[in-house]
């Protein structure tokens, strides 16, 4: 497997954590949407679950953090492996002349 092709494959796997995370985050915004429309029942100053929410927004923006730097490697390996080629193919042509 090229670098090229090594690069594009992380920075699809990184994209797929991403849209995974995302997908979770929907699903628990939903979830906590449903709690909280029986929030006029409890009591004044009760959070209820409320707080899981701002926990799991903690965990939410570590996993996106984690994954931006996957994207962020990912993209930096693609743009070494095109340099490389670059660098490689004018090399060649340079040795033809």
């Amino acid at each position: 497997m090229s670098r090229l092709d090594e690069a594009e494959t992380r920075f699809a796997e990184a994209m797929k954590a991403l849209e995974t995370a995302l997908e979770r985050r929907l699903a628990a915004a939903s979830n906590s949407e449903a709690e909280d429309s029986g929030a006029g029942d409890r009591e004044a100053g009760d959070s209820g679950s409320y707080d899981g929410g701002s926990v799991d927004g903690a965990m939410m923006r570590a996993e996106l953090a984690r994954i931006d730097e996957q994207v962020s490697r990912a993209m930096q390996l693609i743009s070494d492996a095109q340099q490389s080629d670059l660098t490689s193919v004018t090399v060649g042509e340079e040795g033809r002349a």
